[in-house]
């Protein structure tokens, strides 16, 4: 089911004149975007609109899912996978209604300011439609890369669900397979040879009938324990050369996490702005959540049991010879 933008509108309001907001310093906009915000977390349905969720929650059976699908997302450049929410596990119609608003608000929070802006966008111009869907549950998920048609797969697999490696706290295995015909599959790989050409032709559908044969696309796909499902497909926003084996780097003077590349929302060097905006979001005294390295973002993860900083040097040799070969991808 969806629930259109004409919904969003009809919560948020009329805009009130906030003249050159979208210009203001990142520092000033939590404030005047609060009230807004406000009103979506206030927000009540309509008894026609909340009969319908009722109807149609039952037609499609619980849990659901509400997934964001605002107008600013998937345009061409526009890179904002990570930033709205997708609530899952809601289990009658209080706790959608309550994903509905939330997911609303984050169409407002800061780090979609701060992405909107690089783009001459602000959340004033935008809205948000939502997607209810049956939620599967996942053995397995993952992401699965597809540039050009003669170029190699890139698939990324973890247990359970796909948001840890979405929120980029996961580190995924790997496994780049040809466009067309044999491959070998590594021993421990979640997904069987028979699950990857699953996967492969589903991305060779999707393409066909989303943007056309050649298309790049970046997938989301779920195993439920006995059948592959693609549950999202978008145009590709990041390079597939620059995807290495994701590396993983330990800080010798922290032991309480080992730090990730955020390959998959920022495969490029941050802008100025963006790692200010890093800077901004560790607020002091706060748990330690991203780096900024020679100006590539890192996130923070569990660190590997029994890591010793005798790693260190290590750690440091694998960081350098990332960063240029990052470089060098980025230039050719």
């Amino acid at each position: 089911l969806c629930l259109t933008t004409a919904a969003y509108h009809a919560a948020v309001g009329p805009l009130p004149d906030l003249g050159e907001v979208a210009q203001r310093p990142l520092t000033e906009v939590e404030g005047i975007g609060a009230p807004l915000r406000e009103r979506l977390r206030r927000w009540s349905p309509s008894a026609d609109l909340r009969r319908a969720l009722v109807e149609g929650s039952a037609r499609l059976g619980w849990p659901l899912i509400v997934r964001s699908s605002a107008s600013c997302e998937d345009l061409a450049g526009v890179g904002t996978a990570g930033v709205f929410l997708s609530l899952g596990d809601r289990l009658d119609v209080t706790a959608l209604i309550e994903a509905i608003r939330r997911c609303w608000d984050s169409l407002w929070s800061l780090p979609a300011w701060a992405v909107l802006r690089r783009h001459d966008r602000w959340p004033g111009g935008e809205a948000m439609a939502l997607l209810l869907q049956p939620m599967l549950r996942s053995v397995c998920a993952g992401l699965a890369l597809f540039p050009a048609p003669d170029q190699p797969r890139q698939i990324e697999a973890v247990s359970g669900s796909a948001e840890p490696l979405a929120r980029g706290d996961a580190d995924p295995q790997a496994l780049s397979i040809p466009p067309v015909g044999d491959f070998a599959v590594p021993a421990g790989f979640p997904l069987s040879l028979g699950d990857l050409g699953r996967l492969r032709e589903l991305a060779a559908d999707a393409a066909a009938t989303l943007h056309g044969e050649s298309a790049a696309l970046e997938l989301e796909w779920i195993h439920d324990g006995a059948q592959l499902w693609l549950v999202q497909a978008r145009p590709l926003q990041r390079r597939a050369a620059s995807r290495a084996t994701p590396a993983v780097w330990a800080d010798a003077g922290d032991l309480q996490h080992s730090w990730r590349w955020d390959c998959e929302h920022n495969p490029a060097p941050l802008s100025p702005a963006h790692a200010s905006l890093v800077a901004l979001l560790e607020r002091p005294g706060g748990p330690a959540r991203y780096r900024v390295l020679q100006g590539y973002l890192f996130v923070a993860i569990e660190p590997e049991r029994g890591r010793s900083t005798a790693d260190w040097p290590e750690a440091q040799t694998r960081l350098g010879e990332l960063i240029e070969r990052l470089r060098r991808a980025e230039q050719g």
